[in-house]
Order: structure tokens, then C-alpha cells, then sequence
């Protein structure tokens, strides 16, 4: 049905068209028909206290049309690319510049402020975009993906205040729907709960399936559960809390309130969490026909005292995204419609019907979608939803425009099991991801106990996982609020153990959850969520795999024992011991003491394995470490299999080898140490940040002058006149006479009786950094920069190595910028061994920006290197809770001087002059570490003097304060051009590939290498078979060489350099 050509065309927005309408024309239709009719009520201001605002469709009308006129002039001109990208808070402006980028003739694509922005760099890069439109609050965020695209136009879109005010003149909307139907219009992406984001492009067509849904049949005496539903009559309000940007976002905030006829969506505060507090605080203000939330959202709000009074007044409650905890869906069922909406991005809703009382957790297809259940193993009752595309479905699924192209079938990869007495209803049991399949092929179904411990209010989130192991793991992430905030572990596990207990009622042995194996989240990790609220299953799990490892390999998830420990040689000790240990596994079976585990049936397989692991745990400390291992234990357990038995062979194992040597427990975690760092940071002061340097008398503080960069730094600062003073921090006495030492060896031209350096004695675990009180005050009122350059460099070292003063220190110098009132920044030394791990951990094709990683999994595998990853998240959480300036230099390889000629050298300690000296031991060069990125120590300190003495600060994205540089050679040349080198220096020599290198280095024994070379090969190897399976990250250098003329400008290191480096390592 077309409109005459003598009628506006946005006439084609009335009811008759239904199905066949274009967005902007169904606006300007109700603007012109109904322009009273409440498009939005929107929170007057982030207080939900405030109230509301009610948007008319004439309002919301001229607002697209104030939109659409300054999209026109202000991309004016970009007519090769028609694609735009939007990010903003979560408000109208959403719906607005959709619709106004439509009116233009541009598509959109809606990105999230909580992706990384490596993540929101590929997708915009994906789609070619033009333009990216942010709103004021996210300019930093925007600005910092501009940097990496300087192409893409960025530009800040107007206030909603200004839109919603405006009179704009009519932005004329030619198009009919015959025109535009499979036009692509918006771009989005998955969420990636269940592996890498994917792009869906949608079309009118798509959108019109949402309008089309009053006109699909349903069964006599029945409801559609679908848009329909927003046909309140009389005219009503539903609220939502979906991100815009997720497609039940567009579809709340743009889709239901357009094509609804009745229907107005609340909007809360844009800044303001979505939570069960804020339902409530709405609910009391205004008057609600409908809820369509998360169930997350609906199981916090059913917590509010109100919530089930509040649910008797509502039409229905929609939810979207995950199962709905039972014992709050039961609960509601007797109060009002409880439904689910089925579907996803890239198929849509699925018909379904609204759900007779009692049904609620069970669907019921509309016989019009024709779904069709296979099942998945003979026998197993679990089926999977299969749709089969037709032409008769163009006007109601989605599917038939986002992939016309399919043919045959489209597997859902949802799994449902039949209602056992009721034909045609189906409850969501998992996805096919989700099933845990254990290493004794055990087909585990977590979906049932997870939804059950969800409904546990202390419980914030329930993950199980398993996959390959020999049994099950439980992820919790506990709800925060007092209660919870006041219990410890092992209290938090004690309250929340019922629930548990009834969720392993009902299920096999083999999958029962037991208190050894329960995970709580980590505070500053949380759980990776979608969009929609729910758990992303993969990358929680990976998120958590070090913690998942551990408690496999431990036997416990407590960071100590719960358990007591074996206090003397006695044997009744011994007993009691055993039978505290046996009692924690399996606490509802009594055992006499000679009553044989396998005989009464107290243990199996898995529960051996983990009496052995708490007893391996619980005698550390009391046994050689090389007998006290998980075989020895199981194997002592099923030779001795009851209490009295395996407390005597306990006893031999312990006492009768006479040794009592202590054994260190294993390295803190880096989360720990982190946790407890974090911990340590004092509160704000309340002083204003200064983020300028001042133009002359710059003061330096410098920790770490005479080690292998240090007097690099002092000469370069010195040599810039700017710098009115440097007080150099070292360990130890002599200061000047041993920076003059340090100086003279490395070839250095510095005078260290210079009028502007001062030497200060410090110690790094003291207090102040052990200075006194009138050093520590001039530091305080004077300073304007802190250089953090002093750090072990031993790869032998575990983390808690560098606790007790690396860390400390920098704790200690955060302390210090934060209360002086001279506001001084912070440099800090890093390196790229906080990332080196980053193409296998987290992005094998994307290099490592210049950011702050959180990825733990990032870091290679050495105290080192965990130790400078926990330093830059300690900083980057300083930089935001302080405001304090901080610049965080990830610095790689430091090379020797680019000049040999003065007596200058490529310093020892590193691993490259170790590797030197073990290819000589063995006659063996590896041919194949990694590019040679490496950067001499004399361009290093001139970067750093660059960036330490910039005149402006400006910091990153979410963390204004901070800033960070990848410092590494900006045209790197091939690792074989220095293994030539190298092999020229040492005769009878051949090259091998590193791996086998690493191999035949592990395997020398002591007579075989001389003193040095052992010493070497101990203080090294850690490091080496550490990075052997690392694929090498590139990194990002834009920052850097913006910031630093030296590293923008800097040469290729040549051969003649690297042999000279090499003979001077290898010389005898």
C-alpha cells in the first residue's frame, strides 16, 4: 500500500501501514496526530528523588529533527562512508540519533562504554566508520579511539537538554518503505557470553517484525507474549533498564514506545546503576503497568520489602537474558503474568504464548513459529530448539533479514527439556556451551543448581564449571551490602552451605558441589557480565582460571587450610587429625576409627583425592616436599584405608624419616597482593591535582640513581635547564662518591658533586622511606615530580619477593604525592613483562596498547614481571581514587649505549648478556627468541626525561590521572641478525631454535658449566622457560612517540652495534 504523492510522507506511520513502517515516519505521524501522546518519561536529574519528565512525541519529534539538522552540517562533506558510530550515557539520545541518522541517510552502529577500547577500535574498524557521536560524559573515551583512527571524525553530540527544548524546523523524510525495507540501518554486536563479539547489521525489515506482532494469530483463549503486550489499554507506562545499546535496549527505548500505540517506557537516571532499589524507588513514583528487566534486576528487586505489594498492580513481568531464581519467580507467579522473552540478536524473539499461573518457567511456542525440537542424545530427554526458515515467516522473524541467506535450519544451541505431562511446554535447560563435560565424561547440567543458589539473597552470582576436570567447581560472587561485608570466607560459605546442600539433592554424585571446591570472587574482578545483566559464562571462567587451577592443584580454595594440622608424633593426635579431615569431607557419615573407607562406603574416587590433597596441605610444613605430593597421598590412602590405618602410615611418613624441614607455602596469588596493596593506600587528601609542570625550577625526586638506568636519568635531567634540582634516593651510604663510582664505570659524563644533585640515604620497607623529617618535608613542599626507577631485577624471585620493599616503596611514594602540598606526579619504571603473555592471554592479532592492563594472565610467568603488574594496577587505582598525575613507562628491552667509543658498555644482569654467557657454555645460540625491539639505555633515559619533565599531564580513558607509554624500539629488526653476532663471538658454536636451546640448557647438570655459567643458569632459566611458548605481542608506540623526539626519531640498531655488545660479554 503506497501513500499519494500529494500526502506527507510520514503519513506511511499511521496504523494502517503496520508492518510496513519506517521509524522517523511513524514519529513525525504521532507528532502530527497524537503530539501529546507520551513518547519517555525521563529522570529530571541522577537523583531519582527529582521525578520525571514526560517526552511527547511532538517533543521527541523536533528533538531528532534538532538532531538530524546537526548531523548535516556537522558531517558535512563525509560522503564515502555513511556509517556513524554512537556511545553515550544511558539516555533518550540513544533513540534520538538513531532516528536522526536514518532521516540523513546514515547507519549506525551503537558501541558500549564498558568494552575495553581495544575491543571498540575492532568493531568500528569492522564497519569502516566515518564519524564517531559521544555525549560530554564519554569525550575521554571517544578522544582515546580517535588517537588509534585519526581518520574517524569525533564529535560531541548536543546536551539531551538542548534537544528535548529545541523547535526545530522539520527535517524532510523522503523515503517510503518500498525504498529503504532491506536497508541495513543499525550495526550491532553480541555480547559475547559465549565467545568473541560478532556484528549483526539490522534492517527496517527487522525492525518491523516488532511492529508486525499484534497481527500474528494466536490460539483461542490465549495471549501473544511479544510486543502485543505493550498494547495497554488504557494507555500505560513499563519501565526497563536494558543498555541502549543491547537490542532489548533498542527495543524498549525505541521500538515498543514508536510502534505501541499506548505504550510509554521510564527511563531511569542515565548515571545511576540499574538495581532492585531503584525499581522500587520508581515504582513508588510513578505508575507502572509492566516490568522488562534482567533477572537479575527482578531477583535484587524482589528483595525490597514493597516488591510483592508493588508486583499485584502489574500487568506482567517480562524478563530477558537468563533464568529467573525459582523461589522468586513462584512467588510473583501468584501475583501476576511472570514471562520470558525468547530469542536473540540475531534471530529475535520467538513467538511465544503468555504463560498459564504455574507455567511461568516453562515456554509455550506459538504454533505460528512452527519451532521445531530435536533431541540431543537418544535417550537423555534434552532437545534442542531448531527454526526452519520460510518466506511465511518474513514478517515475524528477524532471522529472514539479518541472515537471509540461510537455508535448511538454524540450530539455536539452546537446550530444553519437555514438561513431563503438558505437550508443548518447554523449560530452558542450558546451551550446548554450558554443559560440563568432566574428565571421566560425566555429562554435567549446571543451569537447575545455578538458578537455585541465584535465589539465594546473599548470592550475587553462581557459576559452576569443571570442564575436563574430575569434578565440578563453584564460582560465587557474593551480593555486597553490610551483611555480607562483615564475614569472612569461611562464615560467608557457612551461611550460604543450605542452599547448596538442597541444590546437591537433586543432583548425581558426581556432580554435587563440595565445600573444598567453591571459589568466591575476587572484589576488584566481579564477574564478566553482558549487557543484559547476566553472566558470560567463557569469560568469567577464563577471568577466574588461575583461581580454578589453584584449587584443582591445592585441594582447597582458601588461601590457608580451614583444618587444624598435626601438632605432635603422637598417634592418638595422629587419629583425631585424620578424623577431623575425614569428618570435613563427608560430615553426615560416622566412621569408627578401623571402619574401612571403601568398605562402609565413605570415600570414592573423587573424595580420596581430595582427603589427599588437605592432608598434603595440612602437612606442608611437616614433611620433605619431594615425598609430600598428591600420589604419594593417594596412594598411602588406598594402601591404608581407615582412620587408624592412615594416621600410623601418616605418622611414618612424617616421623620416621627424622626430617623436619619447613617448607615455604607457594607464592601469593597477584590478585592477593594486589588486594593488599590496594588496601594500603591512604584516603584522598582533598588537594587540587596539578597537572602542569612549571616553565623553570622543576624540582626531581629520583629513586634509583646509580643502578643500570639511573645515572642515564641524572645526566639528561641535568642537562635540560629547567631542572632546578634532583634529590637522588639510594639504599645505602656514600651516595655521591658511589654515584661518581657508578657513573665513571658505565662511561658516563656526570659530575656528582654537581650544586643542583643532593645524595639521600633510604631505606625501601621503612616508613617515609626511612628519611627524616626535615627531608621528608622538603620532598613534601618542594617536589614536582617523584621518578620511581629502583627494582630487583631476579627472575628467580617469587612475587611475595618483591613485596616487602619494591612494593612497599611504592606504596610509600604514592603516600607521599598524595599528601604533599607541592602535588607532584609520579613516573614509574615499568616493563613489557606485565604483558609479554598478552597475544596468548588476551589478543593474538591486536597489539598491547598503551593502557593499563588488568588481565592478569598477561604477565609472563615470573615474580618480576607479576610484581610490575601488580605496581601499574596499584598505580592506575592511585591515579583514580587520589588524583594524582601518574606516567607509567612499559619499558622492553634496554640495550647497551648507542656509543662504545667513551668506555661505555651494555651493562650485566641482563637476560640478553646471560643468554650470551650460557651460548658460550654450551656452544648453542637459539636463532628464534623474538624481534629485536630492544632500546640502548642512552635513548631510554632521554625518553624518560621527555616524558618526565612534559608540560601537561593528560591521562587515560575511565583513569584521568593516568598515563602510559609503551617504551620500545619503533622499527625493530629480525632476532637472527643478532644471533649471527653472537655466534661470530664464540668459535665452534651453532645455532638451534630456542626451544631446544631452553631443553638442552635445563638439562646441563652442575659438572658441566662453570661457576659463572651455573649461577647464570640458575638466577635465569625461570625466564626463559617461562617465555619459550610465548608468541611476542607488537605493541602500540603512537603515544610514546608523540610524547618523546628521541623515540619518534630513533634509528634501526645495526649489526656493528650488536657484535660489539656481544664480544664484550663473551670475552674471557
Amino acid at each position: 500500500m503506497a501513500v499519494s504523492k500529494d500526502v506527507e510522507p510520514w503519513a506511511e506511520g499511521a496504523e494502517k501501514y503496520r508492518g510496513r513502517r519506517l521509524l522517523p515516519h511513524v514519529i513525525d505521524y504521532f507528532a502530527h496526530h497524537e503530539p501529546d501522546r507520551v513518547f519517555a518519561a525521563i529522570s529530571e536529574s541522577e537523583s531519582i528523588a527529582s521525578g520525571f519528565q514526560d517526552i511527547s512525541m511532538k517533543t521527541m519529534a523536533s528533538a531528532v529533527d534538532h538532531m538530524a539538522w546537526w548531523l548535516a552540517r556537522t558531517l558535512k562533506g563525509s560522503k564515502k562512508r555513511r556509517t556513524l558510530a554512537y556511545v553515550g550515557a544511558a539516555d533518550l539520545r540513544y533513540a534520538i540519533v538513531l532516528l536522526a541518522a536514518i532521516k540523513c541517510g546514515w547507519r549506525t552502529i551503537f558501541i558500549s562504554p564498558r568494552n575495553p577500547a581495544i575491543l571498540n577500535l575492532g568493531l568500528l574498524q569492522q564497519v569502516d566508520v566515518s564519524a564517531l557521536l559521544y555525549a560530554d560524559v564519554l569525550r575521554s573515551m571517544a578522544k582515546s579511539l580517535q588517537k588509534f583512527d585519526p581518520s574517524m571524525s569525533c564529535k560531541q553530540v548536543p546536551s539531551l537538554a538542548d534537544l528535548i527544548k529545541s523547535q526545530a524546523p522539520p527535517y524532510r523524510f523522503e523515503a517510503s518503505w518500498d525504498d529503504l525495507k532491506d536497508e541495513k540501518c543499525l550495526i550491532l554486536h553480541s555480547s559475547g557470553s559465549t565467545g568473541p563479539p560478532k556484528l549483526v547489521y539490522l534492517t527496517h525489515y527487522t525492525f518491523s517484525c516488532t511492529d508486525n506482532d499484534p497481527k500474528v494469530s494466536v490460539p483461542e483463549g490465549r495471549r501473544p507474549q511479544n510486543a502485543a503486550q505493550f498494547h495497554f489499554d488504557p494507555p500505560g507506562r513499563f519501565y526497563s533498564c536494558f543498555p541502549p545499546y543491547h537490542m532489548a535496549g533498542v527495543q524498549s527505548f525505541t521500538l515498543l514506545p514508536a510502534f505501541s500505540q499506548t505504550a510509554t517506557v521510564i527511563m531511569g537516571p542515565p548515571m545511576m546503576p540499574p538495581s532492585g532499589f531503584l525499581v522500587d524507588s520508581i515504582m513508588k513514583q510513578q505508575k507502572v503497568r509492566a516490568l522488562y528487566l534482567p533477572p537479575s534486576i527482578i531477583e535484587q528487586w524482589a528483595i525490597e520489602p514493597a516488591a510483592y505489594k508493588q508486583a499485584e498492580d502489574l500487568d506482567f513481568v517480562l524478563y530477558s537474558g537468563g533464568p529467573l531464581a525459582d523461589s522468586v519467580g513462584n512467588r510473583l507467579d501468584e501475583l501476576t503474568d511472570v514471562c520470558q522473552m525468547y530469542g536473540s540478536l540475531e534471530m529475535g524473539q520467538i513467538q511465544m504464548l503468555v504463560p498459564n499461573r504455574g507455567e511461568w518457567d516453562y515456554l509455550e511456542p506459538n504454533p505460528a513459529e512452527e519451532c521445531d525440537f530435536q533431541e540431543v542424545d537418544e535417550g537423555e530427554g534434552v532437545y534442542e530448539l531448531v527454526l526452519h526458515p520460510d518466506k511465511k515467516f518474513v514478517g515475524q522473524r528477524s532471522l529472514a533479514h539479518t541472515f537471509p541467506d540461510v537455508t535448511g535450519e538454524w540450530r539455536t544451541r539452546d537446550l530444553f527439556k519437555p514438561h513431563p505431562s503438558k505437550p508443548g511446554l518447554w523449560r530452558f535447560h542450558s546451551r550446548t556451551d554450558d554443559i560440563i563435560v568432566l574428565a571421566s565424561s560425566h555429562k554435567v547440567w549446571p543451569i537447575p543448581m545455578e538458578k537455585m543458589l541465584a535465589g539465594d539473597p546473599l548470592i550475587a552470582g553462581a557459576l559452576m564449571v569443571g570442564n575436563g576436570r574430575p569434578e565440578v567447581l563453584l564460582l560465587v560472587e557474593p551480593r555486597q551490602g553490610p551483611q555480607v561485608d562483615r564475614m569472612s570466607k569461611k562464615e560467608f560459605i557457612d551461611a550460604i552451605w543450605p542452599t547448596i546442600a538442597q541444590a546437591n539433592m537433586n543432583a548425581p554424585e558426581y556432580g554435587k558441589i563440595r565445600r573444598s571446591r567453591i571459589v568466591l570472587s575476587q572484589p576488584n574482578l566481579g564477574f564478566f557480565r553482558a549487557p543484559k545483566g547476566t553472566i558470560s559464562r567463557k569469560p568469567t571462567e577464563s577471568l577466574y582460571a588461575e583461581y580454578i587451577a589453584a584449587a584443582f592443584i591445592d585441594g582447597t580454595t582458601d588461601e590457608q587450610s580451614e583444618m587444624g594440622i598435626l601438632e605432635n608424633h603422637w598417634l592418638d593426635e595422629a587419629k583425631r587429625f585424620i578424623g577431623s579431615v575425614v569428618h570435613d569431607i563427608r560430615p553426615e557419615i560416622t566412621l569408627k576409627e578401623s571402619d574401612d573407607f571403601f568398605v562402609a562406603k565413605a570415600m570414592d574416587s573423587l573424595t580420596v583425592l581430595e582427603l589427599g590433597q588437605k592432608l598434603r596441605l595440612g602437612l606442608i610444613r611437616r614433611m620433605n616436599p619431594e615425598k609430600n605430593t598428591i600420589n604419594f597421598w593417594l596412594r598411602t590412602i588406598f594402601e591404608n584405608p581407615s582412620i587408624e590405618a592412615l594416621a600410623k602410615a601418616t605418622l611414618d611418613s612424617v616421623f620416621g624419616q627424622g626430617d623436619l624441614d619447613e617448607y615455604s607455602s607457594r607464592s601469593l596469588s597477584v590478585e592477593h597482593v594486589l588486594e593488599e596493596c590496594v588496601a594500603q593506600l591512604p584516603e584522598p587528601s582533598g588537594l587540587e591535582p596539578e597537572l602542569e609542570l612549571p616553565t623553570e625550577d622543576i624540582k626531581v625526586v629520583l629513586l634509583g640513581s646509580r643502578g643500570r638506568l639511573g645515572p642515564y636519568i641524572v645526566r639528561d635531567l641535568l642537562n635540560d635547564p629547567r631542572v632546578a634540582g634532583i634529590k637522588c634516593l639510594d639504599r645505602g651510604g656514600s651516595g655521591q662518591a658511589e654515584f661518581q663510582r657508578r657513573a665513571d664505570e658505565l662511561g658516563i659524563d656526570v659530575d656528582a658533586s654537581n650544586a643542583r644533585l643532593q645524595f639521600i640515604s633510604m631505606e625501601l620497607s621503612h616508613p617515609n622511606l626511612g628519611l627524616s623529617q626535615n627531608q621528608m618535608d622538603e620532598i613534601l613542599n618542594h617536589a614536582d615530580v617523584i621518578i620511581h626507577n629502583v627494582w630487583a631485577v631476579n627472575f628467580a624471585l617469587s612475587l611475595s619477593s618483591f613485596q616487602p620493599e619494591m612494593l612497599k616503596s611504592l606504596n610509600t611514594v604514592i603516600e607521599i604525592a598524595n599528601k604533599a602540598p607541592s602535588r607532584p606526579r609520579i613516573v614509574f619504571a615499568s616493563s613489557t613483562g606485565t604483558v609479554s603473555a598478552w597475544a596468548k592471554a588476551v589478543a593474538p592479532n591486536v597489539p598491547v596498547p598503551e593502557e593499563v592492563i588488568k588481565c592478569t594472565s598477561a604477565a609472563t610467568l615470573t615474580g618480576y614481571a607479576q610484581s610490575k603488574h601488580v605496581a601499574e594496577r596499584l598505580l592506575a587505582t592511585a591515579g583514580a581514587k587520589l588524583r594524582i598525575p601518574i606516567s607509567i613507562l612499559r619499558i622492553g628491552q634496554i640495550a647497551g649505549p648507542t656509543t662504545l667509543s667513551d668506555g661505555g658498555k651494555w651493562e650485566s644482569h641482563d637476560w640478553m648478556h646471560s643468554l650470551a654467557i650460557l651460548s658460550k657454555a654450551c656452544g648453542l645460540v637459539p636463532s628464534d627468541v623474538a624481534e629485536i625491539d630492544w632500546v640502548p639505555v642512552d635513548q631510554v633515559s632521554r625518553i624518560v626525561s621527555d616524558i618526565t619533565l612534559q608540560e601537561k599531564h593528560e591521562g587515560e580513558t575511565g583513569t584521568p590521572f593516568v598515563q602510559l607509554y609503551n617504551v620500545l624500539h619503533p622499527r625493530p629488526i629480525q632476532f637472527s641478525v643478532f644471533a649471527d653476532a653472537l655466534q661470530s663471538c664464540i668459535s665452534s658454536s651453532r645455532q638451534v631454535g630456542f626451544h631446544a636451546w631452553v631443553d638442552h640448557l635445563a638439562g646441563l647438570t652442575p659438572d658441566k658449566l662453570s661457576k659463572e655459567a651455573g649461577a647464570e643458569k640458575t638466577r635465569i632459566l625461570p625466564f626463559f622457560q617461562a617465555i619459550v611458548e610465548e608468541q611476542y605481542p607488537k605493541f602500540t608506540l603512537e603515544k610514546t612517540k608523540r610524547a618523546s623526539s628521541v623515540m619518534a626519531e630513533m634509528e634501526p640498531i645495526d649489526k656493528e652495534m650488536l657484535t660489539k655488545w656481544c664480544q664484550q660479554w663473551t670475552k674471557t
